[in-house]
């Protein structure tokens, strides 16, 4: 790991929030905020080639959706319990997710393989 004070002069933290308020969810702010940099060339360079896949979809002619997605986590936490009756703005958020996921996929999955995810950690 870098030492706390060159990532202080580097504004690290600052990034991390200017990045992190332009994610389309509360789950991806928190992705953002968790990263570290890497220390290694391969995981750099991983890292590296997933931005520049992720700019690429970003500028190509089809485009890619804007992932702004309502927070559903605790609605499919409870999805689990027997008798939960949800709300309808809640049912409307859980459809709207789903939907969004299913686009996403559509978009990634011919360009990177039916195993790429979206980020690492994450399963598509």
């Amino acid at each position: 790991m870098i030492d706390v004070h060159s990532l202080e002069v580097l504004e690290f933290p600052r990034v991390k929030e200017l990045a992190a308020a332009g994610a389309g969810s509360s789950r991806g702010a928190d992705w953002v905020r968790s990263l570290e940099p890497a220390v290694d060339y391969p995981t750099a360079t991983a890292r590296l080639d997933l931005t520049d896949e992720l700019r690429r979809l970003l500028v190509s002619k089809e485009g890619f959706p804007r992932l702004d997605t309502p927070e559903v986590r605790d609605a499919l936490r409870q999805l689990e319990a027997a008798g939960v009756v949800r709300e309808p703005a809640e049912l409307k958020d859980l459809a709207a997710t789903a939907a969004l996921t299913r686009l996403v996929r559509e978009r990634l999955i011919p360009r990177r393989g039916a195993a790429g995810a979206a980020h690492p950690g994450s399963a598509v």
